[in-house]
């Protein structure tokens, strides 16, 4: 029985960073018009170890997968160096609100690395007596016109749900683009 509490603690811990996001109905969406094809324009902050063309194909996995659905397309219209100024996902927001949106920009979308502390968090979060949330985006609530990704995989939370495909950096991306596009958590 005490093997079974564990195991159970573990699972919880395990999916403790998992969210929702809505699931599709086929049939709904096909008898909706969605207009003509519109475009929300990104300029697009990097972060240390992050490449230019990764963070497109992440930005533009939404085009492959969801656009089509909504008559929704993401285009990147910049490209800029930013160095990550806080470690919680708190001050990393902070931080990207303080960048006011450029000219032909809608969104402002930062794509994060992950540093050494990131590594050690992630490590102290296997501690079954003391869970640390894991964080991999956000986007602000106010106005939903800039946040961020963790781009970069550095934790074992995040590995084993890239193992598993719970959570690809892919699949948060697309989730907070949702959140960048007004919508909240929900089935």
């Amino acid at each position: 029985m005490r093997n079974r509490c564990r195991l159970g603690m573990f699972l919880v811990l395990c999916l403790q960073g998992c969210t929702t996001i809505g699931l599709h109905n086929p049939r709904a969406l096909r008898h909706m018009d969605f207009g003509q094809p519109e475009e929300v324009r990104f300029c697009i902050l990097l972060d240390e170890g992050v490449s230019k063309d990764y963070a497109e194909a992440l930005l533009l996995a939404w085009n492959k997968t969801e656009g089509n659905k909504y008559n929704l397309f993401l285009r990147p219209v910049s490209f800029e160096r930013h160095r990550r100024s806080g470690f919680t996902y708190g001050a990393i927001l902070k931080d990207v609100m303080k960048i006011p949106l450029g000219e032909n920009c809608d969104r402002l979308i930062f794509f994060v690395g992950r540093s050494f502390g990131d590594i050690l968090y992630g490590l102290a979060s296997l501690n079954p007596y003391v869970p640390l949330p894991e964080v991999l985006g956000a986007v602000n609530g106010e106005t939903a016109t800039h946040g961020f990704v963790i781009a970069s995989l550095g934790s074992p939370n995040q590995l084993l749900g890239e193992l598993l495909f719970l959570q690809s950096r892919q699949d948060v991306t697309i989730h907070e683009l949702y959140h960048f596009l007004g919508c909240g958590h929900s089935y």
